[in-house]
């Protein structure tokens, strides 16, 4: 997936651009449908998830926003690792 002007690509790949300078720090905020595109979950399921508090998410007023690092973070904890394999 490419978000233009964002610099999204799919989830495993580059995602976004955080650029750091000693005085800013800048972060890559997307919106509900991007995230949805992002995770690969429902828009319904995402929110339904952030009413929940189940997913970092940035309020900005009304606004609804997902940090790409923070939702990389969060899939990263969501991964289930396989059970290692017995030897009889």
């Amino acid at each position: 997936m490419t978000v233009h002007g964002g610099g999204i690509e799919k989830r495993g790949e580059q995602v976004g651009k955080s650029v750091a300078t000693k005085e800013q720090t800048y972060y890559q905020i997307i919106t509900i449908q991007e995230a949805s595109q992002y995770t690969g979950l429902a828009v319904k399921t995402l929110y339904t998830m952030v009413s929940q508090r189940r997913i970092p998410h940035v309020k900005v007023g009304r606004l609804l926003r997902f940090d790409v690092g923070l939702l990389n973070q969060w899939l990263q904890e969501q991964t289930v690792m396989p059970m290692p394999v017995k030897l009889y």
